[in-house]
């Protein structure tokens, strides 16, 4: 299922994610159900709440903003949960959720962007770790390839590591390498694929001289 994910600056931990609206919403709470450390999940009627729920002792609800929207907004409520919580189990039940009702295709042409969340979720945390590094995000839109998410380290003109983010492919890109990594039949999970490219990422920062030794392993 699509997602847009955002996250925490002081922290790079995931703070929340938008799903498309669904046209029932019990498909959404039987995946809720099944994520480990959730409870207590039933429907909400108060504020555009759509449903609420549990996550290891802390409150969460699934908002649809103004009552009317193409979107749900998941989250935990206590703004220092988020803080302390990795809620990734609860994002990554719904990414890997198919439905019928699912409206991720039409959602994500609409869009025309795309990005490797699974990378993201890895290297966003390091980043928050390490201030020293300078960085860039940026969001390219097509409606022809979907589009693509770009972060670029750079220290100087001639140091730099830019990694360029789809959801099938994960391209690396420093003065001594230009690798693309992605399953292509080899049986990989996503989250091991993104792992492949962060040891790849971690190694081109150090080999460029833009980030010590410390703090230099894959989650």
């Amino acid at each position: 299922m699509k997602t847009w994910p955002s996250w925490r600056e002081d922290n790079g931990l995931l703070s929340g994610f938008d799903l498309p609206a669904p046209l029932f919403v019990g498909p959404y709470l039987r995946v809720l159900r099944k994520v480990p450390g959730v409870t207590d999940v039933r429907r909400a009627r108060l504020d555009g709440e759509r449903v609420k729920f549990k996550f290891v002792g802390y409150d969460g609800a699934m908002v649809e903003p103004f009552g009317d929207n193409s979107r749900y907004w998941v989250y935990l409520k206590r703004d220092d949960a988020s803080r302390r919580i990795d809620n990734w189990p609860i994002h990554q039940a719904f990414a890997e959720h198919h439905s019928i009702f699912d409206a991720s295709t039409i959602s994500n042409f609409i869009e025309a962007t795309d990005t490797n969340i699974e990378f993201e979720y890895l290297v966003r945390p390091y980043l928050a770790h390490h201030l020293e590094i300078h960085r860039e995000w940026t969001t390219i839109r097509s409606y022809w390839s979907g589009g693509r998410t770009i972060l670029v380290c750079r220290a100087d003109e001639e140091r730099f590591v830019s990694v360029n983010l789809t959801n099938a492919q994960i391209g690396i890109l420093s003065p001594s390498i230009d690798e693309d990594f992605e399953d292509f039949g080899r049986g990989l999970t996503p989250m091991q694929v993104a792992q492949e490219a962060f040891a790849c990422f971690l190694k081109q920062l150090l080999e460029q001289d833009m980030v010590g030794g410390r703090g230099l392993t894959v989650a």
